[in-house]
């Protein structure tokens, strides 16, 4: 890929983050994206490019000590995000001069997934969706359930989560997979925004893994975010099954700032 298309889909993808947040540029080859309530990896991340290593770390490390934690989940120290550089690769020149600097690399293999075409929905006919806004009674209660059981989610990681969808609800949309015997399948989210669309808290549930629910769950969050006008799909994940699994993918490392830095 030449670096004019590189640069064309990193800009897309700045788009997919922005519906969960506002979008600051700090250069060409860099932006910060912020979501007002929540401060973390995933949801408000801080991406660099490696052709601006030393200007990405510093502008993370005056962000991120003029905006304070506030939240439980908020992360407590300064972080940045590179794309397409593994973790396990430690002769990379970006993670020594990295290290050198005290930014240490997260040690969960992760990937950024993403997609510039839809996916079929092929659900097998013991399967149906539901879909609405986050906060109506019986897409959150669905919802709600998903979260507790897939990733363990406590009231406290909830209300955060909650609060975060109240200042953005508007760009949100819930899906819900149901078995024909009224069991919960699966949930996830998408969120909105310039033509991009960011899809997280997605899982399948247990019983109903391996029959290639996890594809329909995004093509049904494609549809829906489609209609909003999304043309590009984007999520992260460090899931094992899904690993690399988009239309492209690269690989996401997170370094995290030496509290004693």
């Amino acid at each position: 890929m030449t670096k004019e298309l590189e640069l064309k889909r990193w800009k897309a993808i700045a788009n997919c983050y922005s519906a969960l947040g506002k979008s600051i540029p700090v250069g060409t080859s860099t932006s910060y994206f912020h979501c007002k309530y929540w401060r973390n990896p995933v949801m408000s991340p801080f991406f660099v490019r490696e052709d601006r290593l030393l200007k990405g770390f510093h502008k993370a490390e005056f962000l991120f000590k003029k905006h304070k934690p506030s939240h439980f989940y908020d992360s407590k120290s300064a972080y940045v995000n590179l794309l397409n550089i593994e973790q396990s690769n430690l002769k990379h020149p970006v993670l020594k001069k990295a290290a050198d600097l005290e930014w240490n690399p997260s040690p969960k293999p992760n990937t950024l997934n993403g997609w510039e075409s839809q996916l079929p929905i092929n659900l097998p006919k013991s399967i149906h969706f539901v879909s609405g806004r986050y906060f109506d009674k019986a897409i959150y209660a669905g919802f709600l359930n998903g979260m507790t059981s897939s990733f363990n989610s406590s009231p406290q990681f909830m209300r955060q989560l909650n609060m975060m969808m109240r200042a953005i609800e508007a760009n949100i949309r819930t899906v819900l997979l149901y078995h024909e015997s009224g069991k919960l399948a699966g949930s996830g989210l998408v969120a909105t925004a310039n033509q991009g669309a960011f899809l997280f808290c997605g899982s399948i549930e247990k019983p109903f893994r391996g029959r290639g629910l996890w594809s329909n769950l995004v093509a049904i969050r494609q549809m829906i975010s489609a209609q909003q006008g999304a043309k590009l799909w984007v999520t992260t994940t460090h899931s094992q099954r899904i690993l690399e699994k988009g239309e492209f993918s690269y690989p996401l490392l997170t370094l995290t700032k030496n509290k004693k830095g």
